[in-house]
């Protein structure tokens, strides 16, 4: 890493996986119950990622699962 100083912290920071998520023109047009089996689709995929013991995939997932509920709180309250 180029910029790395030895002694110093450094940050890990997760990308912003909501705004690929949120970008996708087919949240936009789902209805309230596709939308609620999207959510729970991503979440046993997670699960299963995670089961396979695949944590990379599984935090991937997590992060898709977050990015979509918060579309539905959003769109549905």
């Amino acid at each position: 890493m180029a910029d790395y100083k030895p002694g110093e912290p450094k940050v890990y920071v997760e990308p912003d996986i909501t705004a690929a998520v949120a970008a996708d023109p087919l949240i936009e047009y789902m209805s309230e119950k596709d939308l609620k089996k999207s959510i729970e689709t991503v979440r046993k995929r997670m699960e299963k990622a995670a089961k396979d013991m695949d944590f990379l995939e599984a935090a991937k997932l997590r992060d898709e699962m977050f990015a979509l509920e918060a579309a539905y709180k959003e769109r549905f309250g």
